[in-house]
């Protein structure tokens, strides 16, 4: 455990440790479940998003292992997560007292090159790796609309803390993709999803319903506005960074910086009506005078 600590992140800390290994339900009540922040530089604000929801002690302590899913989906810029965001968020985890981070999906290596997150990974002390035949767990999806079983990579599941980093953006099949989808690549048979839109999304909502990380750290830095999500195309600079306890809210609040409308977008609709998060927010509080603001779902 690091030498100084406040007593906020010690409280946080001690109440990750009494959560079950299975994922939480997301968070009921009226407090925060989203921060956004728009600092300087894109580490801080990580730093600062996610200090607002609590610290790193809410969500990784002491001896705890840790997976992280960024998205890389090539070197055009507003398609891949940031590879300072991922950077950032490993040495925050190891510093937290981490046992391990590991970052993966179900992406080739080759995937990953030319990203710039397997290096910046790495060099944060994060082991990268891609799944081989015997890194599958499969989960049954019990009330699963579209999917009655998912078959995910392994670490996403066994590991104590698995934290979504998504990149916001458009998406030629969903229109959007965030958190939500971002959980894709985690899941092993993507290819028998694109059965048509309403098959695709309602498949991304029964994987939601059984894989739930305990952070969301969303990329809205850079964001693909059309042509996603490889493009090229138009990009969006909201030069903002998005913690969140609560998918629905992330994937609502990141819809609203492309002009669209979280309401309109299947899988967020469909997530919000299956009790997965809440698509309204409001806005609480402002920090750092006026550079990182906190949200509460109301709806």
């Amino acid at each position: 455990m690091p030498e100084k600590f406040s007593r906020r992140q010690f409280i946080g800390w001690a109440a990750a440790l009494s959560l079950p290994s299975a994922r939480a339900a997301y968070p009921a009540d009226d407090g925060p479940v989203l921060a956004v922040a728009d600092t300087p530089d894109p580490a801080g604000s990580v730093r600062s998003a996610i200090n607002a929801l609590g610290g790193i002690y809410r969500f990784v302590g002491p001896g705890r292992s840790v997976m992280l899913l960024p998205n890389p989906q090539g070197r055009l810029r507003g398609a891949s997560t940031r590879p300072e965001l991922v950077g950032e968020m490993v040495k925050l985890c190891l510093a937290a007292g981490a046992a391990g981070v590991e970052v993966c999906s179900i992406h080739e290596a080759g995937r990953w090159q030319g990203t710039g997150i397997d290096d910046a990974a790495r060099r944060a002390g994060a082991e990268v790796w891609t799944p081989g035949n015997e890194d599958w767990v499969e989960l049954e999806v019990k009330g699963g609309r579209c999917q009655q079983r998912v078959t995910v990579v392994a670490p996403a599941v066994r590991r104590d803390v698995l934290i979504n980093m998504p990149i916001a953006k458009h998406h030629g099949s969903t229109r959007f993709t965030g958190a939500l989808k971002n959980l894709m690549g985690l899941n092993n048979g993507n290819t028998g999803w694109h059965a048509g839109t309403d098959h695709l999304a309602g498949s991304i909502v029964d994987l939601a319903s059984v894989v739930r990380p305990q952070l969301c750290l969303m990329d809205a830095t850079e964001m693909l506005a059309e042509n996603g999500p490889f493009g090229p195309g138009k990009v969006v600079r909201a030069n903002k960074v998005i913690a969140a306890v609560d998918p629905v809210a992330a994937d609502s609040y990141a819809c609203s910086l492309l002009g669209m409308k979280a309401e309109e977008v299947s899988t967020i609709r469909q997530a919000c009506e299956r009790g997965l998060g809440r698509i309204r927010l409001e806005k609480t509080s402002s920090l750092e005078g006026g550079r990182v603001e906190l949200y509460r779902g109301v709806g």
